[in-house]
């Protein structure tokens, strides 16, 4: 479904008012969840694409332009939390993926939201391109986002569209289940991570680190499929890209011609509990919204980085 004009019949007046004056609907900036029954208080059972999250940030130099993220869960095959009633917690006996509050899949996809009318905007991807930058996949099809309130999610619909520029998915972020999350788009975080592939959720807790990311913009992965030293650029506010820093590494295909993003998905600072806060780095893949880079941010002191290389030693 392409968007054309709303009428071909302007009056010259009005087509020189739309010409000098910017819509006055915006998006609102934040993180919003939608139909999921991860929000549904009787906790249904899940169902496939059952969880989605929308992160908006405006874009810095377009008012009427918005970057997204949109992250997909499926939860698989499993109630979608695992509760024992009130006065047995103490006798809670750990059983295999008893403790997992959620085994999901995730898909996420990265775009540039450009506003078309008042309720209206274009979702277009967003791609590496040949020199390493990042910009709009302008042969992508575009996803179609209309508000039905001006400054607001809730009833909005998200219209997907197939290559041939067929619907194929609509949308509807229902105002029971439109919450806003509590997540936060970040910038450049410094810091010890883990990057992993658990499904469960459970890596959250660990105190393991694989990847290093310093200061001075170089990221260090000791991971089975990618390992050596990567330079990491912002190209856009808040969006990076990553590319072999020496020769000495393995797996690069892992990182390079994908954007990546630090997110604070839990965010503890909304509680007032800075000290609990962990930052995630997402690496997408712009050609394959499964293929998704999940690193957690840890946290080390003296004494956790001296029993990490006892532990180490010991092997």
């Amino acid at each position: 479904m392409k968007l054309g004009f709303r009428s071909v019949g302007l009056t010259l007046a009005a087509t020189v008012i739309s010409a000098s004056v910017s819509f006055a609907s915006t998006l609102p900036e934040g993180a919003f969840r939608g139909n999921s029954p991860l929000v549904n208080a009787k906790q249904e059972k899940a169902k496939e694409n059952d969880f989605m999250s929308m992160l908006i940030k405006k874009d810095e130099k377009n008012s009427d332009s918005y970057y997204v993220i949109l992250a997909e869960y499926t939860v698989q095959d499993k109630e979608v939390l695992k509760f024992i009633k009130l006065g047995k917690i103490g006798k809670l006996t750990p059983k295999s993926n008893e403790l997992a509050l959620v085994n999901w899949v995730p898909r996420m996809y990265i775009y540039r939201a450009n506003k078309v009318s008042d309720l209206e905007f274009d979702l277009k991807p967003l791609m590496v391109t040949a020199s390493g930058d990042i910009d709009v996949n302008s042969e992508a099809v575009a996803s179609h986002l209309k508000l039905n309130t001006a400054n607001s999610i809730e009833k909005a619909t998200l219209t997907r569209l197939n290559e041939k520029n067929e619907v194929a998915e609509v949308v509807t972020f229902n105002p029971q289940r439109t919450l806003r999350g509590n997540s936060t788009w970040e910038g450049y975080v410094p810091g010890k991570y883990f990057g992993t592939t658990n499904s469960t959720g459970d890596d959250y807790f660990k105190k393991t680190v694989n990847t290093d990311i310093s200061t001075d913009g170089i990221v260090n992965f000791n991971r089975d499929t990618v390992s050596g030293k990567f330079k990491i650029e912002e190209k856009l506010p808040k969006m990076f890209t990553l590319s072999a820093a020496d020769n000495v590494n393995k797996g690069k295909e892992t990182v390079e011609g994908k954007i990546a993003v630090f997110v604070d998905i839990v965010n503890w600072k909304s509680f007032g509990l800075e000290r609990f806060t962990t930052e995630e780095l997402l690496i997408i893949n712009p050609n394959d919204a499964s293929d998704v880079g999940f690193y957690y941010e840890r946290h080390y002191n003296i004494k956790d980085e001296e029993k990490a290389k006892a532990a180490r030693a010991k092997k």
